[in-house]
Protein backbone atom coordinates (compact mmCIF):
# COMPACT_ATOMS: atom_id res chain seq x y z
CA UNK A 1 0.00 0.00 0.00
CA UNK A 2 1.09 3.56 -0.65
CA UNK A 3 -0.14 6.57 1.30
CA UNK A 4 0.20 10.24 0.49
CA UNK A 5 0.48 12.29 3.68
CA UNK A 6 -0.56 15.87 3.11
CA UNK A 7 1.59 18.04 5.38
CA UNK A 8 -0.03 21.36 4.49
CA UNK A 9 -1.69 23.17 7.36
CA UNK A 10 -4.70 23.78 5.12
CA UNK A 11 -5.40 21.19 2.45
CA UNK A 12 -6.74 23.73 -0.02
CA UNK A 13 -5.30 24.95 -3.29
CA UNK A 14 -6.09 27.18 -6.21
CA UNK A 15 -4.44 24.58 -8.43
CA UNK A 16 -6.96 22.21 -9.94
CA UNK A 17 -6.99 18.83 -8.23
CA UNK A 18 -4.89 19.76 -5.21
CA UNK A 19 -7.66 20.53 -2.73
CA UNK A 20 -8.28 17.83 -0.17
CA UNK A 21 -11.45 16.22 -1.53
CA UNK A 22 -10.46 16.17 -5.20
CA UNK A 23 -6.96 15.00 -4.38
CA UNK A 24 -8.22 12.26 -2.07
CA UNK A 25 -10.70 11.06 -4.69
CA UNK A 26 -8.08 10.94 -7.45
CA UNK A 27 -5.61 9.12 -5.23
CA UNK A 28 -8.15 6.52 -4.13
CA UNK A 29 -8.94 5.90 -7.79
CA UNK A 30 -5.24 5.10 -8.27
CA UNK A 31 -5.09 2.83 -5.22
CA UNK A 32 -3.27 5.36 -3.03
CA UNK A 33 -4.51 6.25 0.44
CA UNK A 34 -4.68 9.89 1.58
CA UNK A 35 -4.03 11.25 5.07
CA UNK A 36 -4.04 14.91 6.06
CA UNK A 37 -1.76 15.80 8.98
CA UNK A 38 -2.23 19.56 9.47
CA UNK A 39 -0.15 19.44 12.67
CA UNK A 40 2.88 18.82 10.43
CA UNK A 41 2.22 21.99 8.44
CA UNK A 42 4.65 24.89 8.32
CA UNK A 43 3.09 27.96 9.98
CA UNK A 44 2.67 31.03 7.74
CA UNK A 45 5.11 33.08 9.80
CA UNK A 46 7.88 30.52 9.09
CA UNK A 47 7.34 29.96 5.34
CA UNK A 48 9.36 32.93 4.13
CA UNK A 49 12.39 31.59 5.97
CA UNK A 50 12.32 28.53 3.72
CA UNK A 51 11.70 30.43 0.50
CA UNK A 52 14.10 33.35 0.55
CA UNK A 53 15.08 34.00 4.13
CA UNK A 54 17.15 32.23 6.70
CA UNK A 55 16.53 28.56 5.91
CA UNK A 56 18.41 27.40 9.00
CA UNK A 57 16.13 29.53 11.17
CA UNK A 58 13.12 28.04 9.37
CA UNK A 59 14.45 24.54 9.94
CA UNK A 60 15.04 25.23 13.66
CA UNK A 61 11.54 26.67 14.08
CA UNK A 62 10.01 23.70 12.29
CA UNK A 63 12.00 21.26 14.40
CA UNK A 64 10.79 23.02 17.57
CA UNK A 65 7.20 22.83 16.33
CA UNK A 66 7.53 19.10 15.69
CA UNK A 67 9.13 18.49 19.08
CA UNK A 68 6.71 20.62 21.08
CA UNK A 69 3.26 20.10 19.63
CA UNK A 70 3.26 17.85 16.60
CA UNK A 71 5.03 14.79 17.94
CA UNK A 72 1.97 12.56 17.74
CA UNK A 73 1.43 13.39 14.06
CA UNK A 74 5.11 12.77 13.33
CA UNK A 75 4.92 9.43 15.13
CA UNK A 76 1.87 8.45 13.03
CA UNK A 77 3.90 9.10 9.87
CA UNK A 78 6.78 7.02 11.23
CA UNK A 79 4.47 4.12 12.10
CA UNK A 80 2.82 4.28 8.69
CA UNK A 81 6.24 4.32 7.02
CA UNK A 82 7.28 1.10 8.70
CA UNK A 83 4.76 -0.92 6.70
CA UNK A 84 4.20 0.95 3.45
CA UNK A 85 5.49 3.57 1.07
CA UNK A 86 4.69 7.10 2.22
CA UNK A 87 4.94 10.29 0.20
CA UNK A 88 4.81 13.73 1.82
CA UNK A 89 2.93 16.46 -0.03
CA UNK A 90 3.30 20.19 0.44
CA UNK A 91 2.97 23.26 -1.74
CA UNK A 92 6.72 23.74 -2.19
CA UNK A 93 8.26 21.93 -5.13
CA UNK A 94 11.89 21.68 -4.01
CA UNK A 95 12.94 20.04 -0.75
CA UNK A 96 15.52 22.71 0.00
CA UNK A 97 12.74 25.29 0.33
CA UNK A 98 10.26 23.06 2.16
CA UNK A 99 9.65 21.81 5.65
CA UNK A 100 9.13 18.24 4.32
CA UNK A 101 12.87 17.77 4.63
CA UNK A 102 12.73 18.49 8.38
CA UNK A 103 9.84 16.04 8.81
CA UNK A 104 11.76 13.36 6.95
CA UNK A 105 14.96 13.94 8.94
CA UNK A 106 13.13 13.75 12.24
CA UNK A 107 11.24 10.62 11.16
CA UNK A 108 14.60 8.98 10.41
CA UNK A 109 15.91 10.04 13.82
CA UNK A 110 12.95 8.27 15.42
CA UNK A 111 13.25 5.20 13.15
CA UNK A 112 16.75 4.98 11.61
CA UNK A 113 15.78 1.99 9.44
CA UNK A 114 13.48 4.16 7.30
CA UNK A 115 14.64 4.66 3.75
CA UNK A 116 13.94 8.00 2.07
CA UNK A 117 14.25 9.58 -1.33
CA UNK A 118 13.46 12.99 -2.78
CA UNK A 119 11.41 13.35 -5.92
CA UNK A 120 11.22 16.77 -7.52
Amino acid sequence: MTTLVDVRMTAASRKAGFSKRKLQSALLGAGIAYVHEPELGNPPENRENFRTGDRELGRRRMRTRLEDGSGAALQRVVELSKNENVALLCVERFAVSCHRQVITEMACEIEPALQTMEIA
